[in-house]
């Protein structure tokens, strides 16, 4: 098990443009804002597990991951105050996968899908995306 918490402070440089409609232009001077991130993950490995006397060599090596990831990470103007004002939504992905050690974990085959829900503004004019975030991934990683 692992995992991590990030706090940012930080400040918008003067004249970022707006983000929707309504306050098209720029923003005169940004007030700092505080973001959030955090993520967990864990992984078990049949190798350790309490079965890996009765596992054949091929399935010893396998691992099963899960992580899931949260942030505030998209800003849009405020719609109280624009000139001055950010507001912060969150992205969240879960990820499930599976790790295959060939050479312990000097070379491996990984296996993920990322399944990512975002924050949704009531107004349609500030919607953050139209499409689906959701992707595979496969890898192969060798350290030396």
């Amino acid at each position: 098990l692992k995992g991590e918490f990030g706090q940012y402070r930080d400040r918008l440089p003067a004249k970022a443009l707006a983000s929707f409609p309504p306050a098209l232009g720029v923003v005169v001077n940004p007030a700092p804002f505080n973001i959030y991130g955090w993520y967990f993950a864990t992984g078990y490995k049949l190798s350790e597990s309490i079965w890996a006397g009765k596992l054949s060599k091929y399935l010893k090596p396998l691992e099963f991951t899960f992580r899931y990831d949260v942030m505030e990470n998209v800003f849009f103007a405020d719609l109280v105050y624009p000139s001055r004002r950010f507001d912060e939504f969150k992205t969240q992905v879960y990820t499930a996968g599976l790790n295959y050690h060939i050479r312990g974990h000097n070379a491996k085959i990984q296996v993920n899908y990322n399944w990512v829900s975002e924050d949704h503004p009531d107004e349609s004019w500030r919607q953050l995306r139209e499409v689906r975030n959701d992707n595979l991934m496969v890898n192969f990683q060798i350290m030396y």
